[in-house]
């Protein structure tokens, strides 16, 4: 049996190796019905099952880092909202500057999919809020490069 102990200095461990590989630029992916999407920078809960699989996300996550030139590694923290809805925090290091629009294309999804592509300041306190929630029921995680 592992112990919270176990689990928490797991996270640490987690938390502190990809806080050193330097990924300067997140974003989050939520999906969504079309007519509850507003502004550029809101998301919302859909009214049912708009949870992501894990082949969904290995996949777009793929996408991000083989199509897109400038980003050479990402990583994706998948957490649930509740029963039938989830996001994922998406974080990579490229050395550009790049939009939603080009992200999205990359990743073949959505632009709508997509919040805000937000630099990370405070790379450390950003990996530990991306798993916040890191070996609950429905969570998934992955290194992608």
């Amino acid at each position: 049996m592992i112990t919270k102990h176990r689990l928490d200095t797991r996270a640490k461990a987690l938390i502190k190796e990809y806080s050193n590989r330097g990924f300067n630029y997140q974003t989050v992916v939520r999906l969504k019905n079309r007519e509850q999407y507003n502004p550029s920078y809101m998301t919302y809960l859909a009214s049912y099952n708009s949870k992501m699989d894990i082949s969904y996300i290995d996949r777009i996550m793929d996408n991000l880092v083989s199509r897109r030139k400038g980003i050479e590694y990402a990583c994706a923290f998948l957490e649930p909202d509740d029963e039938y809805n989830n996001h994922l925090h998406v974080a990579w290091y490229s050395s550009l500057s790049l939009n939603r629009k080009q992200i999205a294309k990359a990743m073949n999804t959505r632009v709508s999919n997509l919040r805000e592509v937000l630099p990370i300041d405070g790379k450390e306190q950003a990996i530990d809020y991306f798993t916040k929630r890191l070996y609950s029921v429905g969570t998934y995680n992955n290194f992608y490069g």
